[in-house]
């Protein structure tokens, strides 16, 4: 699987199983982070455990909430290759 959908999946899965958001909401990859209604620390546990599994993060949850979920999950995935390209061990991908 490939930066880009190990990504979308992990962080599918968490805002199905933790914040709840049923999974057809999560289906268009358009959709506003906003328009979920995800509280904030919600958005920071989901950061956290991103950045647990590809030592990647997006500095400020401000921002997120204006990205649509496809955005967030391309900038994370964007910054894990270039961790690879900087001669960084990249971390290994979720299965």
């Amino acid at each position: 699987m490939n930066p880009i959908d190990s990504i979308k999946a992990l962080t599918i899965d968490y805002l199905v199983n933790t914040a709840q958001i049923p999974r057809e909401e999560l289906a268009n990859g358009a959709v506003k982070l906003s328009a979920l209604n995800i509280d904030s620390l919600s958005l920071v546990e989901m950061l956290w455990m991103v950045e647990e599994q590809y030592g990647v993060t997006i500095g400020r949850t401000e921002a997120l909430r204006n990205m649509t979920l496809d955005d967030m999950v391309a900038e994370l995935a964007e910054q894990h290759r270039q961790r690879g390209q900087a001669g960084l061990d990249p971390l290994p991908l979720a299965s």
